[in-house]
């Protein structure tokens, strides 16, 4: 049996829960975050075997703080769930101060506002199937800390289908929102709370496509 994972926009809030992170003294000079992944968090490219949220080595991501944003890289091991990132290259004299620091998985330019805390991303109306767990650079999670520990969590929902079958290939699966709804698109997020919402360039089909080869049920 084949398990194939899409990400929605829907029912986003619903999968975020807090959990108490014991702040670790950082120097204001220092050039090093710690960052951890929210305990009920079930995204990303990689999972390991209890099903929980991994990171891997070299991971990237965004980081805003300043009113500034630049690259950077995780420092640990992959299937490590806590550890540090550092600046990918030069920041410059732009140090971060450990107030209002957001960071973004995966890496990419988004549009954030530090005024208003939010930051706008897009989901792909067009999704890559891997077994056994998400698209590469797939499921966005996002942390923002007033001490320079980030905790991530989840901000997409997820959708699980389980198909069976004797001789039978899988080459895309097609999902519509009901009553043309809005699933995947351009979303607006706010850092602090994760509330989110589709802007008007949300679409209603999303597309699991699983290769020119496609997927044999089993």
């Amino acid at each position: 049996m084949r398990r194939f994972i899409l990400l929605l926009t829907t029912i986003i809030v619903a999968a975020c829960t807090d959990v108490y992170v014991e702040p670790t003294p950082i120097a204001d000079n220092a050039l090093t975050l710690n960052v951890s992944i929210e305990e009920s968090s079930d995204t990303r490219i990689q999972l390991n075997e209890a099903g929980k949220t991994v990171w891997n080595s070299g991971d990237y991501l965004s980081v805003y703080y300043a009113n500034s944003f630049s690259k950077w890289r995780f420092n640990g091991n992959d299937g490590d769930r806590t550890g540090t990132i550092t600046p990918d290259g030069s920041v410059g004299n732009k140090v971060p101060v450990m107030i209002n620091v957001v960071a973004v998985y995966p890496y990419g330019d988004y549009a954030y506002s530090p005024t208003t805390k939010m930051l706008t991303a897009t989901l792909s109306a067009e999704q890559s199937y891997i077994d056994g767990s998400y698209g590469e650079n797939g499921n966005m999670l996002v942390a923002y800390s007033t001490n320079g520990n980030l905790q991530f969590k989840n901000v997409y929902g997820w959708l699980k289908l389980q198909l069976k079958g004797d001789n039978q290939m899988v080459k895309s699966i097609v999902v519509k929102g009901n009553n043309y709804e809005q699933i995947v698109g351009d979303v607006e997020i706010n850092v602090n709370t994760l509330e989110t919402s589709l802007t008007s360039y949300g679409m209603q089909v999303v597309k699991l496509d699983c290769g020119d080869e496609g997927v044999a049920l089993s």
